[in-house]
């Protein structure tokens, strides 16, 4: 079935924000990254951009029920709570929410995720970062994921979230967690061992606590979070500046540039991870590679542990 879709057609549905809903429809990762640059001038509210993204999935058959919207809406009110951060801002949760939204969708199409699970991926998308302090894990696992969690859990819970979704939300935002001891080679964070085990499908390479993504068959649905949430600045060296300086903003740490390249390399492994990142996220990094001398790196078992 092709999905392609004028804006003639989706006009009259979207009213506002065509531009975003086109977009998310046609899996058009040029027109998002130019959408991000407006947001950095003039950050707009989250409310209007959100609904436009339901609405944009619903003319691709992602028909939401009730219940998944209360959730969705729950966690886009919290999204919208002011904060002050440089970088961890409304507006990050919300260029990471589209993200997901347009992996989701990719996924959709090719019946790689439920209507469910995306309903969560992006409910997790917009509190994957909730009450976050502008600080690091400070070499404690998911300090900052689970201030998010513990923040936003009685909320989505009295929207419908059952105590098996709430698991899911909790593996999805652990997942995010690339914290670990940089200086040990064998180290490896959260993040990490997910991604592994997309790679060799072997249980134990995840952490007890993220065993639910194998049981569940919801690993991939993991990486695209951790994928969106990574790539927001990568879809063009700008938006990779600009972030990088906001994070050493945040962090009040001078900017370096070799932190984009660190970042490129020790976080991101110059590769996306979830099969929907491959196809739309990939290609732009590739980009982001090229322009500072870099080649993508061959997904295997070593590729967390040593340099690329």
């Amino acid at each position: 079935m092709a999905f392609l879709l004028t804006h003639q057609f989706i006009k009259p549905a979207l009213q506002k924000d065509i531009h975003l809903g086109f977009a998310i429809i046609n899996c058009h990762i040029n027109d998002i990254g130019q959408i991000f640059k407006e947001w950095d001038v003039n950050p707009p509210e989250l409310i209007t951009p959100i609904e436009t993204v339901i609405k944009a999935l619903q003319l691709i058959g992602v028909n939401f029920s009730q219940l998944d919207l209360s959730i969705i809406r729950t966690a886009s009110k919290l999204a919208s709570e002011k904060n002050e951060n440089p970088y961890h801002s409304n507006t990050h949760f919300l260029k990471v929410f589209v993200l997901s939204a347009l992996l989701g969708a990719d996924a959709f199409k090719e019946r790689r995720i439920n209507l469910h699970h995306l309903c969560i991926l992006l409910s997790a998308a917009l509190i994957h970062d909730y009450k976050h302090d502008g600080t690091q894990n400070e070499g404690q696992r998911y300090r900052l994921e689970e201030i998010a969690l513990n923040a936003a859990e009685n909320d989505i819970k009295n929207a419908g979230a059952t105590p098996d979704d709430w698991e899911l939300f909790r593996a999805f935002i652990r997942t995010t967690d690339v914290s670990k001891d940089f200086s040990n080679t064998t180290a490896i964070s959260p993040a990490e061992s997910v991604k592994k085990f997309s790679l060799s499908r072997n249980p134990e390479d995840l952490p007890p606590e993220l065993y639910i993504l194998a049981e569940t068959n919801t690993a991939d649905i993991a990486l695209m979070l951790e994928d969106a949430d990574l790539s927001n600045g990568l879809l063009d060296v700008q938006s990779n500046i600009a972030s990088g300086m906001a994070i050493a903003q945040e962090q009040k740490i001078p900017y370096e540039i070799s932190s984009q390249i660190f970042f490129l390399e020790k976080i991101c492994h110059r590769q996306a991870f979830s099969v929907s990142g491959q196809h739309l996220l990939q290609p732009k990094m590739n980009e982001m590679l090229s322009h500072y001398g870099l080649q993508p790196t061959s997904l295997g078992p070593n590729i967390f542990s040593a340099s690329p």
